[in-house]
């Protein structure tokens, strides 16, 4: 928890190389331990700091772990974050509306399991959600992510592992791939 919170830290200060090597050491330890709901909790911390750091092909490989965690163990709160993590990451990839979709999916879930995120989710989150809003248009983002709040999360996840399908490996360089 420590590292953990250490790393989170480094994560709201925007040092994210900082953050990185104890985010991995938290990753070992926890994987060491068979603590599978936190290994799916690192792999997300790591999915956000290389997305931050522009290694998106790392973020898609975390996420894909992850996301297979949250399906195994059956955990909302993993499940939900998958969600969050990987809409941030669509913005990232300049895919506003399959963003504006999962944030409403991860809205939904909010409102009906009253999980929060964490600060660090959040300021992770806002700057990229807010960027999306502008592209797409305030009202237009609000009406993509208002029909999606209803999903149920296992059908979030289904479509989480579709978008992240047809991000495809690159070898050459580090981007989200193409469809």
């Amino acid at each position: 928890m420590a590292l953990n919170n250490r790393a989170q830290l480094h994560q709201l200060e925007r040092e994210l190389d900082e953050a990185l090597p104890l985010l991995e050491r938290v990753l070992s330890l926890t994987r060491d331990l068979e603590d599978h709901e936190n290994v799916a909790l690192a792999l997300l911390n790591l999915a956000m700091v290389e997305i931050g750091r522009g290694h998106q092909d790392r973020a898609r490989r975390f996420l894909g772990e992850a996301l297979a965690i949250a399906e195994q163990i059956g955990s909302r709160p993993v499940g939900q974050s998958v969600v969050e993590v990987c809409s941030g990451f669509a913005a990232a990839c300049g895919e506003p509306e399959a963003a504006a979709y999962l944030f409403g999916a991860a809205q939904g879930q909010i409102a009906r399991t009253g999980l929060q995120r964490s600060t660090a989710d959040e300021s992770f989150l806002a700057p990229l959600i807010a960027k999306v809003r502008s592209e797409l248009s305030e009202n237009r983002f609000d009406s993509i992510a208002q029909s999606r709040r209803s999903i149920e999360l296992s059908d979030a996840l289904t479509e989480v592992r579709r978008w992240l399908s047809r991000r495809q490996p690159v070898s050459t360089s580090e981007s989200c791939g193409d469809e």
